[in-house]
């Protein structure tokens, strides 16, 4: 079984960011199957089992905000490989 983790942050905020990250370290370090995709408008790298991918769909930042929110499900077909995964 594999599991993919994914959040959604429109802006930066450092305790999310590092909250997940943990999540990810302590899954990595257990052995679980956890992946976990932070989608965001800031980052885009990958360390691990720590995805982060960057996405900017408007220079507005509100709008962007919204926009990320309507699509969020697409954004996952888009850059999470879906079908490897049992639950998402």
């Amino acid at each position: 079984m594999k599991v993919a983790y994914v959040a959604l942050l429109p802006s930066y905020s450092s305790g999310i960011f590092n909250k997940i990250e943990e999540k990810a370290k302590t899954c990595k370090q257990l052995n679980l199957p956890f992946d976990f995709f932070l989608i965001n408008t800031v980052v885009e790298k990958k360390e691990n089992n720590l995805i982060l991918i960057k996405e900017k769909l408007s220079n507005f930042d509100f709008l962007n905000k919204v926009l990320l929110k309507l699509n969020l499900y697409e954004l996952m077909e888009k850059h999470i490989p879906l079908d490897k995964y049992d639950f998402i």
